[in-house]
């Protein structure tokens, strides 16, 4: 995030140039969790840990809290249980899962029904950008 405009071009080059598909399958087994069973959050997670090539929670707690700026810590036991529909959606997860994933937060609040927390969030193009870079 600290990069200048003309090293975060580069950077979207270099990303353009990397072959799209894996050449082997990776080492370790994706993060799925079971989303008709517990609901929303596991949507969420998954989104973020399979989708995104992050495959931990402990990977996604801290895209979160770099990309929030800080505003949102979640621990990777909570990012796990929210995935498992043990623990349940927050406002600032909701928040931190829309930032991290470059969601639009009021679109995710949207789709999940829970309001974002008070002040309302800031939409940042900059942790957008990243959150496309991932």
């Amino acid at each position: 995030m600290a990069l200048s405009l003309d090293q975060r071009a580069h950077v979207r080059q270099v990303i353009g140039q990397l072959p799209l598909e894996l050449t082997k399958l990776p080492s370790a087994p994706l993060f799925v969790c079971d989303q008709y069973e517990a609901g929303f959050g596991p949507v969420l997670v998954n989104l973020l840990c399979s989708n995104r090539n992050l495959r931990s929670p402990a990977t996604a707690a801290k895209i979160i809290a770099l990309l929030t700026e800080g505003l949102v810590y979640l621990a990777a036991a909570t990012i796990s249980g929210i995935g498992r529909g043990r623990v349940p959606l927050t406002p600032e997860a909701v928040a931190g899962f829309a930032t991290a994933l470059g969601f639009a937060a009021g679109d995710l609040t949207a789709i999940t029904g829970i309001e974002l927390p008070q002040p309302p969030w800031p939409d940042d193009p900059l942790a957008a950008e990243m959150a496309a870079l991932l």
